[in-house]
This record gives C-alpha cells, sequence and structure tokens, in this order.
C-alpha cells in the first residue's frame, strides 16, 4: 500500500477542523448535516488509486464528491468544504470543472482569511474559466446562502476560525517546523546525489520500460540502477503496476 505523505494527513487535519466548524454553524442554525464525501467515507480509497484510475471518469466523480449533505425542511444541498489560509484564495480551475462536471448542483464553501472568513456559492453559478478562480468577488457571504444561519454565530465562529488560522502560520514559522522542512529537503537532494530521479514522478514511458526490464528477469538491484531510483521505490511501483504481490 503506498504510504500517503505527512503533508497529506497534515492538510487533512486542517481540511477537517474546517469542515466540522461548517458542520457545527448548520447543525446549530437548525440544519440536518451528514459526512457524505471521499474523505469521509472513502478515505482509505486514496491510497490505492492508481494513475490510471484516479483519472478515469469514475475515479475523478469519486474523488470530487462533496464533503456534507445539508437538510432542511425544503431543501437537500451537497456542500464541498475549502479552507484556504492566504487571501484572495486561490481554488484551481481545475478542481471546479471536475467538480461542476459531477455536482453541478452543490455548494462550494470557503474559510478565508478575509472579510467575513466563511463565503459560499453554487457550483452552478461558477462559469468554467481557464484561469484559477482568486477573487471573493465570485463568492457570497455564507449566510446569504444558508439564510437560516444567525449573524452573531458568524461573528462568534470567525474568531475561532482567524485563531486557528494564525496558530497554523506561527507553528510552520516556528524553528522546529523550518528544522524538519529543511531535514527533507536535505535529505531529497542527498539521496539524488546517489539515486537521481528519486522521488520524481513515474512517466508512462518509464512504467513501460520498467515493466519490460522486470518480465525480462532484471533484479529488484539491476532495476534500481538502471532507471536511478531506490530499490524501495521499485519494490513500491512493481506493486503498483501489479506486477508483484
Amino acid at each position: 500500500m503506498k504510504k500517503l505523505s505527512q503533508f497529506y494527513y497534515d492538510n487533512m487535519l486542517k481540511g477537517s477542523l474546517y469542515k466540522d466548524m461548517i458542520r457545527v454553524i448548520l447543525q446549530k442554525s437548525g440544519y440536518s448535516v451528514y459526512p457524505y464525501g471521499y474523505e469521509s467515507t472513502l478515505s482509505e480509497l486514496k491510497s490505492k488509486l492508481t494513475q490510471e484510475t484516479r483519472n478515469s471518469k469514475t475515479g475523478r466523480r469519486i474523488r470530487s464528491s462533496p464533503d456534507l449533505l445539508v437538510y432542511d425542511d425544503q431543501n437537500v444541498m451537497l456542500v464541498e468544504v475549502k479552507m484556504r489560509g492566504k487571501s484572495p484564495p486561490l481554488i484551481r480551475a481545475s478542481e471546479i470543472k471536475n467538480v461542476k462536471e459531477f455536482w453541478n448542483d452543490s455548494v462550494l464553501v470557503v474559510v478565508v482569511p478575509e472579510g467575513n472568513i466563511f463565503y459560499a456559492q453554487r457550483i452552478s453559478e461558477l462559469e468554467i474559466q481557464e484561469s484559477d478562480y482568486y477573487q471573493l468577488s465570485n463568492f457570497e457571504r455564507f449566510q446569504d446562502i444558508f439564510t437560516r444561519v444567525q449573524p452573531e454565530d458568524i461573528s462568534y465562529y470567525k474568531d475561532i476560525a482567524l485563531q486557528n488560522m494564525k496558530s497554523t502560520r506561527a507553528m510552520k514559522s516556528s524553528p522546529f517546523y523550518k528544522n524538519v522542512e529543511q531535514k527533507k529537503t536535505y535529505n531529497v537532494a542527498e539521496i539524488r546525489l546517489s539515486d537521481a530521479r528519486a522521488y520524481k514522478k513515474w512517466t508512462d514511458a518509464e512504467d513501460l520500460e520498467l515493466s519490460n526490464n522486470y518480465r525480462e528477469g532484471f533484479s529488484t538491484s539491476q532495476l534500481a540502477e538502471r532507471h536511478k531510483r531506490r530499490r524501495g521505490a521499485i519494490s513500491s511501483r512493481l506493486r503498483k503496476l501489479g506486477l508483484i504481490q
């Protein structure tokens, strides 16, 4: 099984925090809220998807599925929550394109350290564009989409969200965090002195060559030398290609 990076788990933790915050705001306002999305119900699947299955139509539908199902007496809504630590927020055009393709009736919520903090927009109202989405003018205030939400709740949770964002920025600027990041960079650079392609993305051509070399009887050590990769990376790739158990 592919080992997920610390960066992935850090982002999962941060994302869960703000999804829970949105869930609490909505529930306090009288909405019924249920976990719905890929990360909530199929999180382990993420480590098992191959590049081919990730980019298939079904794979893209699963990966772009919204986070929450929100229900009131009149509406049922699917809600995707994204947190951005900088303003203006960067929402990639490819993300919007995928959501529009499969979940055009959903709502995108953005938590960003500016103004109202909580913003939302119906995906159907966002136009497909080549450039990424930067402007908050693309979005409305959260309480304008979810009209049951009270101003005092927005004010209260704005303070909590800002405190968490400041804590995250403070952690990333701490000597300990910087030291860890520097060690990671140094180790990768050091490893690449002997294994030039270590940690680089595998291309389709390299996958094909690796598969052919393996079938020709090359050992793991020989494959590592031939492909300028670490032996562990070779074994991991062979498993991902279904050539070994």
